[in-house]
């Protein structure tokens, strides 16, 4: 069993969570735990900045590489933690429950910061995108952003709806983890959410790092 990295910010003698400052907070195997209880979160804090919002108890904002969005975290399904450690339902083991609030992408590719389509489509001269589950397919119809705000090279996006933007792990009968996915493309290849050349993925297609702000808890 290793400690969280102490390279994060808010440690002494509590290890930091995700941007949460709680007592005796371990992680085994990149899995969580609180106080000796496991939780069906698993981390990777290798390429993320971690910076907890001291007015906002359980919230954090994260800094990452587009690559590490769909690795940095996992969660485990309740019919796998169940079998590890006892019905979650018993006390077993804690469930963390995610969601982003906001988003913003820091990229100089200046396509993904405009939609490339006329406003007779729909469009509003501004990309879209969703930070959602990998195992949420859709249809969508994504969060606009505000480009080239707060500063030039970065959209914001402004979502926390626990339809899509929230994660705690799949229930029954799914057995593999669940992790974060931004999309930057709706449910057809050719609904495409910015500017940047067209391609077959759902996942950025241009350069960068995400910044995302996300609450949570453990229950």
């Amino acid at each position: 069993m290793t400690t969280i990295p102490t390279r994060l910010p808010c440690l002494a003698t509590l290890t930091l969570v995700a941007g949460l400052c709680a007592t005796s907070v371990t992680a085994q195997t990149n899995r969580i735990t609180i106080n000796g209880q496991p939780t069906n979160l698993r981390v990777d804090w290798s390429s993320v900045a971690v910076a907890p919002d001291p007015a906002s108890p359980n919230t954090f904002t994260a800094l990452m590489p587009l690559s590490a969005v769909s690795t940095w975290a996992a969660f485990d399904p309740v019919q796998s933690m169940d079998l590890s450690y006892g019905p979650h339902a018993g006390g077993n083991w804690l469930r963390c429950a995610m969601m982003a609030t906001d988003w913003a992408y820091l990229s100089t590719d200046a396509c993904a910061h405009a939609w490339s389509c006329s406003p007779a489509a729909g469009c509003v001269g501004a990309a879209k995108s969703l930070l959602t589950s990998t195992f949420d397919y859709g249809p969508y119809s994504g969060t606009t952003g505000n480009p080239n705000f707060p500063v030039p090279s970065v959209s914001l996006f402004v979502g926390g709806n626990p339809l899509t933007n929230e994660l705690d792990g799949l229930d029954y009968p799914d057995w593999d983890p669940e992790s974060w996915q931004l999309r930057t493309r709706g449910f057809f290849p050719t609904d495409s959410w910015n500017g940047c050349p067209t391609s077959n993925l759902v996942t950025p297609n241009f350069t960068g790092f995400l910044a995302a702000r996300f609450t949570f808890s453990f229950h």
